[in-house]
């Protein structure tokens, strides 16, 4: 047994009291199929049993495409970009990805936090399946897992917000805590927190799921939606006292998660294919950083004339890449626009490109009337004033 197992089974034992409390109250009860069927049937799920354990499936099927928001959900593979550098997996097809999303006994994580929901999406034939494993209890954790573990094998890509740090490390703790191989050892991660942070941070307050999913797609809670930070206490009191209502605004939430991660999939898969003008330098940037250069200096040129943002980052790659009349023209267009920072690189090009210190200077001080007297401006201009000098010409002068 390795030594990070060894410590992940010494930290099951040590639960949180309240589990704990629970799980002595649920031991050697009456506790198979027959006593979840009311629970079941309000929740509209069915029971499986394990051996001697038990949990809850609902399964409900979406004809495809979907409304959601302004959207649709449609059958979606991951857009290149969003594998951030990994090669994505050979043959990977729509009906190999999988949404995943869990609601936990704890936000904190760790070997003492129970997934006691785990809800998944993926397509099959013309339609979006979503299914959900609902643990009744902890000691029916390994039958969950277990079952889990088998659903997901198949799938090449998994897609989740946020999974990254929270989702999938929890996921993989547990299957390991009750011995079950590691589904997505060999799968490519999607989380999408990182693709809505590249195009959409700066533009809203946060990139939380429910802000993107209502200012990116269109839609938005019902009020019956349970905030996260009851989500942990409504569990516990379930176990206390199994009752449908406790659970049912939490199953309808997990729902609506991962229906929402297949939409958003898809509305970012088609920005980042044809970016609209607010998106077009963000793409573009994405697409040079990622070492697609050409792919991306097209992109933000062909968003240069209408959008600022678009038209410096072109003039920065054109720049580094020597194409300096180009760049000169964005640098003079955006220096027109107000961007002070233009004039100063078009000075840059004019000192020590073309040798047109008069030019230089001219730029220098144009800056210097957006920019004010900066210590960089400064030094520019009385090295410029010297040049000009020496070689007989007055220059213009400071404003």
């Amino acid at each position: 047994m390795s030594d990070v197992l060894a410590r992940l089974k010494a930290l099951q034992g040590n639960r949180s009291p309240s589990a704990g409390d629970e799980q002595a109250k649920l031991d050697g009860r009456a506790d198979g199929v027959d006593r979840w069927a009311g629970v079941a049937a309000e929740l509209q799920a069915e029971t499986v049993q394990a051996g001697s354990s038990v949990f809850l499936v609902r399964h409900e099927v979406l004809p495809l495409p979907a409304p959601y928001g302004r959207v649709h959900v449609q059958p979606a593979a991951p857009h290149p970009l969003l594998a951030r550098g990994a090669p994505l997996p050979a043959g990977l097809t729509p009906d190999k990805v999988l949404y995943i999303d869990t609601e936990t006994t704890g936000l904190a994580g760790g070997a003492g936090t129970l997934a006691f929901l785990i809800g998944a999406a993926y397509v099959k034939g013309d339609a979006l399946h979503v299914r959900q494993w609902l643990l009744p209890g902890p000691q029916h954790e390994a039958a969950v897992i277990g079952a889990v573990t088998a659903f997901a094998a198949p799938f090449s890509a998994v897609v989740s917000y946020n999974g990254a740090s929270f989702d999938l490390p929890l996921l993989r703790n547990r299957f390991a805590m009750h011995g079950r191989p590691d589904p997505w050892a060999d799968a490519l991660h999607v989380d999408l927190l990182h693709a809505a942070r590249r195009l959409y941070k700066g533009r809203f307050a946060d990139c939380a799921l429910q802000t993107i999913e209502r200012r990116v797609l269109g839609q938005g809670r019902s009020l019956t939606d349970v905030p996260g930070r009851e989500v942990p206490e409504r569990y516990r009191a379930f176990l206390r006292a199994p009752r449908a209502p406790l659970l049912s605004g939490i199953l309808e939430h997990n729902r609506q998660d991962v229906v929402m991660l297949a939409a958003l999939l898809g509305h970012i898969n088609r920005q980042l294919e044809s970016p609209g003008r607010d998106l077009s330098a963000r793409v573009g940037r994405w697409l040079v950083e990622s070492a697609q250069v050409e792919q991306g200096l097209a992109t933000l040129l062909a968003a240069a004339d209408s959008d600022d943002e678009a038209a410096w980052e072109a003039a920065v790659v054109l720049k580094r890449q020597g194409r300096w009349q180009e760049a000169s023209r964005l640098w003079v267009q955006l220096g027109e626009a107000g961007w002070g920072y233009a004039w100063l690189e078009l000075a840059k090009v004019e000192e020590h490109r073309t040798r047109r210190v008069d030019e230089a200077l001219k730029a220098t001080e144009r800056a210097a009337l957006l920019l004010g007297d900066t210590p960089e401006i400064v030094r520019r201009r009385e090295r410029l004033n010297a040049k000009v000098g020496r070689e007989g010409g007055a220059g213009p002068q400071p404003s």
